[in-house]
């Protein structure tokens, strides 16, 4: 079981651009589905769909995503994050990578959206992304 997070972004961005960035992070690409990147360390793993240009097609989300960033959104990488305690710090790495390159926002899909400094700002926890109710072992 595993959950997502969406990085929003504020400006176009190059799939194969966003993939070489994410390889200097560890990523490979995974061999079950090739279109998708895998970043794994010992049991914590974080999967990482696309980027595939403009796909959020809801106005609503999409008003609040340009409230956020300043600008409106031009595409989006979602991330699945595993259900193991170091995923969240992977994806924080993910985004931070992201944000050294690209305009970028994360939303949750849960409680909100964030800024990269928000996220430095936030204690460290799997409270940033999620709540596990089932607990992290």
């Amino acid at each position: 079981m595993a959950t997502a997070v969406i990085l929003v972004f504020g400006e176009p961005v190059e799939p194969g651009e966003f993939h070489d960035a994410m390889r200097a992070l560890g990523a490979v690409h995974d061999p079950e589905t090739p279109e998708r990147l895998r970043i794994s360390r010992g049991q914590d793993h974080v999967w990482i769909y696309g980027p595939e240009g403009e796909s959020v097609e809801d106005p609503e989300a999409d008003a609040e995503y340009e409230e956020k960033l300043g600008v409106p959104p031009q595409g989006d990488v979602t991330l699945e994050l595993s259900r193991s305690p170091g995923s969240p710090e992977l994806a924080r790495e993910i985004v931070e990578a992201a944000a050294r390159r690209w305009k970028v926002i994360v939303d949750n899909e849960h409680d909100g959206l964030f800024t990269p400094a928000e996220l430095r700002d936030h204690p460290p926890g799997p409270s940033v992304f999620w709540e596990w109710p089932w607990g992290w072992s």
